[in-house]
């Protein structure tokens, strides 16, 4: 018989002592181990930034984010708010899944706020959630092959979002789903200019359930 799981324990034990401290100065000899197999370097410093959701949340455009970033550099200027990152949030994309086609309140593209936030000193971020997608986008109707599903044929969902959103899933294992992702990220980072990336919603592609088109793959593989 076979089983598999996507799931592992692991625990480790000290040979030099007992209690809390030792088991602590085990699991930071592990990670370190782990740190330097992957040539993990030292972590950069984190951004000190503004993100639009926490002020419009999905109700953004092109007016709005060059004015926000107008009275931003006000204050920047006083050093009343040190920032250096500028970060579009959600409510930029025509739909969940079309990340290559901005909405109509951008109507000139994303390409121009990404030049005006370098402009003012800072670095331009923007939101994205590229496991994710919705039944309303165009990647929806177009690739339904690319879709996660279940054993049943039906979509996997990965859950319900604001503003009121069921979130559908992205089969990761899928080489051309990869592909796409890929030339999304190119895009955004090297045609438009972002630098900064918040990646949104991961867990979509690591969905239990799923039929993959890899089903050598596990959940954590999925991500990989």
């Amino acid at each position: 018989d076979e089983f598999r799981c996507d799931w592992a324990l692991l625990r480790l034990f000290s040979s030099h002592g007992d209690g809390e401290a030792a088991a602590n100065r085990v699991m930071r000899e592990f990670f370190s181990i782990i740190a330097k197999h992957q040539a993990l370097g030292p972590c950069k410093p984190p951004p000190i930034g503004w993100c639009s959701w926490y002020c419009h949340g999905p109700a953004v455009n092109d007016e709005l984010m060059h004015r926000s970033l107008s009275e931003l550099q006000a204050f920047g200027g006083s050093q009343e708010l040190p920032l250096n990152l500028f970060q579009l949030d959600d409510g930029w994309q025509s739909a969940w899944g079309d990340w290559l086609t901005p909405n109509d309140r951008f109507p000139r593209g994303l390409k121009p706020l990404a030049d005006a936030v370098k402009a003012a000193g800072m670095t331009p971020g923007i939101w994205l959630a590229p496991a994710a997608l919705t039944a309303t986008s165009q990647l929806f109707k177009d690739r339904p092959e690319w879709l996660l599903r279940d054993s049943f044929g039906k979509p996997v969902t990965g859950g319900f979002t604001a503003p009121g959103l069921w979130m559908y899933s992205l089969d990761t294992t899928n080489p051309e789903v990869l592909q796409y992702v890929h030339r999304v990220i190119h895009t955004i980072v090297n045609d438009w200019g972002f630098r900064y990336l918040k990646i949104d919603f991961l867990h979509c592609a690591a969905m239990p359930g799923a039929s993959r088109h890899d089903v050598t793959k596990s959940r954590a593989a999925a991500l990989d």
